[in-house]
């Protein structure tokens, strides 16, 4: 796991707030099965229960979802959708490789040959 410590996670789960001293990013890593998606359901749960917004979704969801807009309004308001919570939890990042238009990269070809 990179990010705070088991003793981090949970002096903060005790609080009653989420305050600015709370890293703004916690990534959980590690191989399959050992219970990364598990922990981030707890955290959202938790702060759910504490009276915080949460949203949780997974990487491909969320690219799918915002990928599907018609124009940049459109995408805009989308976004505005997933930065809204107080905690937005991106699950399986990284897991799966994403389309061209999903990651809103334009893929580049060389001309080199």
């Amino acid at each position: 796991m990179i990010g705070p410590s088991r003793r981090a996670i949970t002096s903060r789960s005790s609080s009653s707030s989420i305050s600015s001293a709370t890293p703004p990013n916690v990534v959980f890593i590690g191989p399959n099965g050992v219970g990364k998606t598990m922990l981030a359901q707890n955290l959202a749960l938790h702060a759910l229960v504490l009276g915080h917004s949460a949203r949780f979704v997974s990487a491909s969801a969320m690219l799918t979802d915002l990928a599907a807009q018609d124009g940049a309004l459109a995408l805009r308001r989308r976004l505005r959708r997933f930065a809204k919570p107080e905690l937005l939890v991106v699950d399986e990042v990284g897991y799966l490789s994403y389309s061209d238009r999903a990651s809103g990269h334009p893929r580049r070809h060389s001309t080199a040959g």
